[in-house]
Order: structure tokens, then C-alpha cells, then sequence
């Protein structure tokens, strides 16, 4: 039986893992969503040089990105941005490798993430946006209590239009332990 996952904060020399869990969860979750050809071309070095210049680049005390690992293996990722968008902190990302889903490690990075921000701003919210059509995910967060506030449509990566909604927590010290 593998041992149970943990989760801890990103170094900056963890951008190669992080990357290829992004890629690898946006090929699983947005076929339909994301052309095609990106999928299947682009999106490994899109995720590549993003997650290069971003992840060294993150100030400590303003962004965090926590990593899961089961067994040595990197297994997911979220990053949580505190003062990227103007309604307040932001879970900019959550993924999971799609071999891992269901073993906990989504609601184990949202923990962290959410410790993490109220250790700093004890009454703060936490929000994310989703794609509409990402139903597993929109119904992971429905279940851990978000509620969408807001949808609108958004250029998708590779190019094309979505639906994509704001989901918000009103307190994010509700998602800790």
C-alpha cells in the first residue's frame, strides 16, 4: 500500500514537477474545453515555460505554491495567490495527477493553501475560477462548499471561447483541518 501522501511548500527547483502535473491535468480535464492541436502539441511546453519563469519568481509572503507527494512522486499541486485579483485571494490553481483523483490529495492541497492564508489574514475569503463545462471539478468544490458568484466567458489557451465561473468561500478557515 503507498504511503500517504504529503504535502509541502514548492522550491523553486520543483517548477519541472509542477509543470508536468499542470499539463498533464489540463490534457485529462479540458479535452473539449481546450482545442485539440494545444492539447497535443503545445500545452507541455506552454506549462514548461510558465511554470520556469513563474515559480522562482513568487514572493513568499504574497503567493505559495504546496506540492503532494506519495511515495517520492509529485502527485499534485496548488498555487494560491493572495493579491492577484482585485475580489480577493485566489486559489490560481488546483491539480491532481488524473491517476491520483479520489485518494484526497485535492482536498489536502486546499487545506494547506488555505492554512497558509489564514495564518496571514485570518478572515480572509478564498475564490477560484473554473471552467462551466469542468464538472468533476465544480462538483469537488459545490461539495467542500463554495458557492459560484459569478460566470462569464473567457479565451481559452490555444484559442476559443468558454464559460468559466467564480466560486467563492467566504472564509477560508472553514477549509482548514
Amino acid at each position: 500500500m503507498p504511503d500517504r501522501p504529503i504535502v509541502r511548500r514548492a522550491r523553486p527547483d520543483d517548477w519541472p514537477a509542477v509543470a508536468a502535473l499542470h499539463a498533464l491535468s489540463w490534457q485529462s480535464a479540458y479535452r473539449g474545453i481546450y482545442p485539440d492541436a494545444f492539447l497535443d502539441r503545445d500545452v507541455v511546453e506552454d506549462r514548461r515555460a510558465f511554470w520556469r519563469e513563474r515559480l522562482p519568481a513568487m514572493d513568499g509572503e504574497v503567493d505559495a505554491v504546496f506540492i503532494a507527494e506519495r511515495d517520492g512522486k509529485p502527485t499534485g499541486f496548488a498555487c494560491i495567490r493572495r493579491e492577484s485579483d482585485p475580489a480577493g485571494p485566489l486559489l490560481d490553481n488546483l491539480h491532481v495527477d488524473p491517476e491520483c483523483k479520489g485518494g484526497g490529495i485535492g482536498r489536502r492541497l486546499i487545506r494547506a493553501a488555505a492554512s497558509w492564508l489564514t495564518d496571514r489574514s485570518p478572515d480572509a475569503s478564498l475564490q477560484l475560477y473554473v471552467w462551466a463545462a469542468n464538472h468533476a471539478a465544480r462538483g469537488f468544490y459545490d461539495r467542500l462548499g463554495a458557492v459560484e458568484v459569478e460566470r462569464f466567458d473567457e479565451e481559452v489557451p490555444g484559442g476559443g471561447m468558454a464559460s468559466i465561473v467564480r466560486m467563492r468561500w467566504e472564509r477560508a478557515r472553514l477549509l482548514r483541518d
